[in-house]
């Protein structure tokens, strides 16, 4: 961290901006109070500190963060070491600085490329581009390091010998399986671009995941989906924002990125019908809105949604006000509300919320053609997953063994 002179003046500068500008910029975000107190407490003491150091606090980037941690923290306990990172983390943000300085790898125009690939060519869903981001990045840091990316050395060899080494990581058949599977789809675009051979992409093992399919979520009762819906305070913005964004998921069936990308012009009001946009498989679809979700919907854009120039229809309203709400960050919200009703800690996925709402069409007698309409499947296996059947409701059907006695 450079040394700069430091004079009281610059001192008291800090200070000001601390109790003034910082604090308004917390406050405009709609920080908690204790919160706000706290961050500015830790800043002020944080200057001081600076100071006896002949350093300025307004001369803080997120690269000095890692060693002020490390030495302010060396006696002093009025504030943990994690907050203290949050303390240093909103600072640079609240000057603009907040930016990672990140070498680029020789070999990421590759990754760049796919990626846009699978979002421009082939509609993939932002989670499953993530994911496939994960894939082809371990993959190349794997083959070539550091190094640029040089196909002509790339043999069949290669890719059985990153075979073997997934499967000694101790991961599942099928986190295997589906990372293999993205390596492939991967390799397909390198051969499309004519930097490999087809060999490579035959080189690529499948894997048999037969009797390791995915166990089907357990799908919430009807009293642990009327308290999931009564676990939000609806008197709040962002209650009513949480409470919207899960009842389009009971009872409309959304996934979580489709929820996310709602726009509000997705919304009919007139009409009453909404407009899923297409995340997966290019699919979107119009589906009408039940009076609770109406409800529900109107309430958190007259009454939740912040002030704000963005078309997506659900924003964050504390850190970042105003701004599109991510996809982790709703998972969270609804997460923390399945926590509190005491939910198992083991559903750690909010996916189920579409299979609560498939298994009780099902239970009210819609067929599998139907379900799949709402739920955008073009596969009625793949809708057959999500609506489980009760297996008492089948006890009926099963006839008496002619030869029982």
């Amino acid at each position: 961290m450079q040394k700069t002179h430091t004079t009281g003046v610059g001192l008291t500068t800090d200070l000001d901006t601390i109790n003034g500008r910082f604090g308004s910029y917390m406050q405009e975000r709609r920080w908690a109070d204790s919160t706000r107190i706290r961050y500015q407490r830790g800043l002020r003491a944080i200057a001081l500190w600076l100071d006896w150091r002949r350093r300025r606090l307004a001369d803080v980037t997120l690269e000095d963060v890692p060693h002020i941690v490390r030495y302010f923290s060396l006696g002093r306990g009025d504030i943990c070491k994690e907050e203290r990172r949050a303390v240093l983390h909103a600072w640079p943000r609240f000057g603009g600085r907040f930016k990672r300085v990140s070498i680029p790898t020789p070999w990421q125009r590759w990754v760049d490329d796919h990626l846009h690939f699978l979002e421009a060519h082939k509609g993939h869903a932002a989670d499953t581009i993530c994911w496939r981001r994960t894939t082809v990045t371990s993959y190349l840091r794997w083959q070539f390091g550091s190094r640029e990316a040089d196909w002509s050395q790339v043999g069949p060899p290669d890719i059985i010998r990153y075979s073997h080494d997934l499967a000694q990581r101790g991961l599942s058949r099928l986190t295997v399986k589906g990372m293999l599977s993205g390596l492939r789809q991967f390799l397909r675009f390198v051969e499309l671009r004519g930097a490999c051979a087809h060999s490579l992409v035959e080189a690529v093992p499948s894997i048999s995941a037969y009797g390791q399919s995915p166990a089907r979520p357990e799908v919430l009762s009807d009293q642990q989906r009327r308290r999931l819906l009564a676990a939000f305070a609806r008197n709040q913005p962002n209650g009513r924002r949480n409470y919207a964004m899960t009842i389009c998921m009971v009872d409309l069936g959304l996934r979580m990125a489709e929820v996310i990308a709602l726009r509000l012009d997705s919304i009919d009001w007139e009409r009453r019908q909404l407009t899923v946009p297409p995340v997966k498989n290019g699919r979107g679809r119009t589906l009408p809105l039940p009076q609770r979700v109406y409800a529900a919907l109107r309430a958190y854009v007259d009454r939740g949604r912040p002030a704000s120039q963005c078309a997506q229809l659900f924003l964050a309203d504390v850190i970042r006000c105003g701004t599109p709400l991510s996809v982790q960050a709703a998972r969270q919200h609804i997460l923390r509300a399945f926590k509190r009703c005491g939910f198992p800690a083991s559903w750690g996925g909010v996916h189920r919320l579409r299979h609560t709402f498939a298994s009780r069409l099902h239970a009210h007698g819609a067929d599998l053609k139907q379900i799949a309409d709402l739920l955008g499947h073009r596969d009625l296996e793949t809708t057959n997953l999500y609506a489980q059947i009760d297996v008492s409701d089948l006890r009926a059907l099963v006839q008496p063994w002619p030869l029982a006695s």
